[in-house]
């Protein structure tokens, strides 16, 4: 009796249509999978502009471009006072670890969710990082913010902006469900 074919009908439930006056990007890749979604997911908020050249997203990205994308992802968490400035000359997975543990408040995340040993534990091939630098990065890698470090790297190389645009998506949706934001046309 259970497998009787059943006539599918509609859901009753609504369905909503997400809207952007600006394009995706074709091919757009970051630590080797599609981030379509998460270009058109921050193009939508207005935290990066929407480039629909996938080379663009190679490239490097620059501290002053960065800390004005930080500054817009925080935006869209509730009003701020200060402009984030970025204090290192090249924006780096090391370098941008700190910056966002400022920036999102996370410094009890990074403090009480990880015991030293586990800082050391994932950071062992990079001791020579500075502590603070240290257990910010452990913790975005054991978060999945960052991934992990056989697929970063080098914590010391120049993030690409399409990995910043991955980045701030992960730290973002860390934060607050992007999903919930936005208006209903009738």
């Amino acid at each position: 009796p259970y497998l009787r074919s059943t006539v599918c009908v509609h859901e009753t439930r609504p369905e909503w249509v997400v809207k952007t006056n600006r394009d995706a990007p074709a091919r757009a890749q970051a630590f080797g999978r599609d981030i379509a979604l998460e270009i058109a997911s921050l193009a939508a908020l207005g935290v990066v502009p929407g480039e629909s050249d996938p080379v663009a997203c190679r490239e490097t990205v620059q501290p002053e471009e960065a800390a004005e994308w930080i500054d817009r992802a925080l935006a869209t968490l509730g009003p701020r006072d200060a402009k984030l400035l970025f204090p290192a000359p090249a924006v780096t997975f090391a370098s941008l670890a700190p910056v966002l543990v400022s920036a999102f408040s996370w410094a009890d995340r990074v403090h009480y969710l990880l015991v030293k040993e586990e800082v050391d534990y994932i950071t062992a091939r990079h001791a020579g990082l500075p502590a603070r630098e240290r257990e910010a990065l452990a913790y975005f890698i054991w978060a999945g913010i960052f991934p992990p470090l056989d697929a970063m790297g080098s914590p010391d190389r120049g993030l690409s902006r399409g990995e910043l645009v991955h980045t701030l998506f992960k730290a973002l949706t860390a934060s607050k469900d992007l999903s919930r934001r936005g208006s209903v046309e009738s």
